[in-house]
């Protein structure tokens, strides 16, 4: 665990890391809503005002496709209220076996189930009916796409340029936006 928060505090701070920096919209993300592992409704309404990390995997490497939401998540100083991770599972084929492993696994970030992979090819992520996971998409505060990672061979990347992105932001105006379903930071404590 020490080694793997040393790599986490390495990758924020790598300068090769902001090299792309600031990450500009690509194009506005498409209009969702997905009930959680607790029964919320998830949509992308209720996110607006925050970035938001989904990240679109597979049961095979499951602990390790999700370790880009260990290393941005809250253990970065990021508050809630600025950023959420989502890990969209899209290939278990049963939700029930997916509840529980995500009860093993203690995952206590938002969880979905994306069962026939609407979400993923909604985003235009490749053609139906093929997946290619792990991806990780990063949506700005306004539901635009900033950039999606593909595989795991760069967590050092995407941490830093999350990190990064989120904290140099500048701070959002107050809005009266509609009150989200979901606390902030996604699961219930």
């Amino acid at each position: 665990m020490a080694a793997f928060k040393s790599f986490i505090e390495a990758a924020a701070k790598n300068p090769a890391y902001g090299r792309d920096l600031p990450l500009t919209p690509q194009a506005r993300a498409p209009v969702f809503a997905i009930t959680d592992s607790e029964g919320r409704v998830v949509s992308s309404a209720s996110l607006r005002g925050r970035f938001v990390l989904l990240g679109l995997l597979g049961d095979v490497v499951w602990p390790l496709q999700s370790a880009p939401f260990l290393l941005c998540g809250n253990s970065r100083g990021i508050p809630p209220s600025q950023f959420t991770v989502i890990s969209v599972n899209e290939d278990s084929p049963n939700p029930e076996v997916w509840r529980k492993f995500i009860a093993q696994q203690k995952m206590d970030w938002i969880q979905v189930w994306d069962k026939n992979a609407d979400l993923y090819h909604n985003f235009g992520l490749s053609p139906r009916p093929d997946l290619s996971i792990p991806r990780y998409v990063l949506l700005d505060r306004d539901g635009f796409v900033l950039r999606v990672y593909d595989g795991i061979d760069r967590l050092g990347l995407i941490a830093g340029q999350i990190v990064k992105t989120v904290t140099a932001a500048p701070k959002p105006l107050p809005a009266n936006l509609p009150p989200s379903p979901i606390p902030p930071g996604g699961a219930q404590q």
